[in-house]
């Protein structure tokens, strides 16, 4: 096993990442890894800068490169990569973090968006302008 992550059972997520797991169950990820380090020539390495402290999820023929956590109330999204574009995955991870603060409460911020175009399609989503869309329940 490559030593720059590790493989971690879905169990092992809920109690380290509540958020995540959540995420890694609802989409039926065949394994998940945490990143740490540089890895170079990953599918990711073009999407991201610098070290890497994130998760890659992967699913039955498609992968996705996160960063996300819950603190306290808070639920954010630092980082969202998806391999195979355009098949739905990344609508449906945003439909579930809406499906999580409408059950659990709290607010989700994704924060430092790159991409601002794909966001922009959740009209329960609201920007502020700079680089970080908010969403909570009223």
């Amino acid at each position: 096993m490559d030593n720059k992550y590790r493989v971690i059972s879905t169990r092992t997520l809920i109690l380290e990442n509540e958020i995540l797991g959540y995420i890694a169950e609802k989409i039926e990820a065949k394994e998940v890894r945490k990143l740490s380090g540089k890895r170079w020539g990953a599918w990711y390495e073009g999407e991201t800068l610098g070290n890497l402290n994130a998760y890659e999820l992967l699913t039955d023929g498609n992968a996705v490169f996160i960063d996300t956590e819950k603190d306290g109330e808070y639920v954010t999204l630092s980082k969202l990569f998806i391999k195979e574009k355009s098949k739905g995955l990344g609508t449906k991870l945003l439909n579930l973090y809406k499906d999580y603060i409408d059950y659990n409460g709290g607010m989700f911020l994704v924060c430092l968006v790159i991409n601002p175009d794909f966001f922009r399609k959740f009209d329960w989503l609201v920007f502020d302008g700079e680089q970080t869309f908010e969403y909570e329940k009223n």
